[in-house]
């Protein structure tokens, strides 16, 4: 099964000015990253897109799949 969640765009140094891109599913809100909450899944892309829209958050943020396998 297929979820969506949003994730933070960041950038790292690895060494000698090789910049690399990574995606990072952090907790938002309060002051700062890393408090508050983590954001919600959701079970259409739609969703996620339009709960991205309507918040406040600061950086560059993706939209991310999250595959789930296995039963309950």
């Amino acid at each position: 099964m297929k979820y969506y969640t949003i994730a933070n765009v960041t950038r790292e140094c690895y060494g000698h000015g090789d910049y690399g891109s990574e995606l990072r599913i952090v907790k938002h809100g309060g002051i700062g990253y890393g408090t508050g909450n983590f954001p919600p899944i959701f079970r259409t892309k739609s969703l996620a897109e339009n709960w991205m829209k309507s918040q406040d958050f600061t950086g560059e943020l993706r939209i991310v799949d999250l595959e789930v396998y296995g039963g309950v």
